[in-house]
């Protein structure tokens, strides 16, 4: 689902069941997964995104980043390294951005 004023770029590929919501932005050469939620989100170019995850408002991810599976960026957030599978990733007032993986229970 494309919701109004989003773009996609060119050869851009996206999966299955991904929601965009209004003025989001998906860049030229982009990989996006299947069942993917991006709230107003920019994917800069050449980013690879797995299945699974949640963008909150406004999170960014600069150029050729990776971004796993089930994994959650909130919102603000500018991503710019590898985001493994199941993390988290968020800032703290006053700290650096943090990647936090799901641990097993």
């Amino acid at each position: 689902i494309i919701n109004p004023f989003s773009i996609v770029g060119p050869k851009a590929k996206i999966g299955n069941y991904n929601l965009l919501t209004s003025y989001s932005a998906i860049s030229h050469d982009c990989r996006v997964g299947d069942n993917n939620v991006f709230s107003s989100t920019i994917l800069c170019g050449h980013v690879t995104v797995g299945h699974d995850n949640s963008f909150g408002i406004k999170a960014s991810v600069i150029p050729h980043v990776k971004i796993g599976n089930h994994t959650i960026i909130q919102a603000g957030m500018t991503v710019d390294k590898e985001v493994p599978d199941h993390a988290t990733v968020f800032h703290r007032f006053k700290e650096k951005v943090l990647a936090i993986p799901k641990t097993e229970e």
